[in-house]
């Protein structure tokens, strides 16, 4: 009996240290429940982030193909220019300077003598119509 009271002995002694024990279990049972909590927090935090930032990385991925299909464009009229600059230096080279086709005023100008033409014509088809310049609507019989 004596082995049995040692042990209640021994039982009843532990006891304010095992309650002890087991707060500090408790305390630490809390606080890796408020940290699990935090970090749940924080990981949908980096997920939202995530997000972010592969939507910005498909945008700039659409924008980068615009820009790479702007930049062939501009080649594409960039080439189209210089071959419009090389074919007008080809055209001017085959058209005399301007010079050298004005006379000194011995020939007629071409608008002027069509206009003469077209309204000698008229006249000579009118014979009737007008016999005096001074007098356009007169006519005599």
């Amino acid at each position: 009996m004596s082995r049995y009271c040692l042990c209640v002995l021994i039982a009843t002694a532990a006891m304010p240290g095992v309650a002890w024990a087991q707060a500090k279990v408790d305390d630490v049972i809390r606080t890796g429940e408020q940290r699990i909590a935090e970090g749940a927090v924080a990981q949908r935090q980096v997920e939202k982030l995530s997000d972010q930032v592969g939507d910005i990385e498909a945008e700039y991925k659409q924008v980068s193909k615009v820009v790479d299909g702007l930049k062939i464009y501009n080649g594409l009229l960039q080439k189209q220019v210089d071959n419009q600059v090389a074919e007008m230096a080809a055209l001017s080279d085959s058209v005399p300077p301007l010079v050298n086709r004005i006379s000194a005023g011995s020939a007629p100008i071409a608008p002027a003598t069509v206009s003469l033409a077209s309204s000698t014509a008229t006249r000579a088809s009118r014979p009737n119509a007008c016999t005096l310049d001074a007098f356009p609507k007169s006519c005599p019989r």
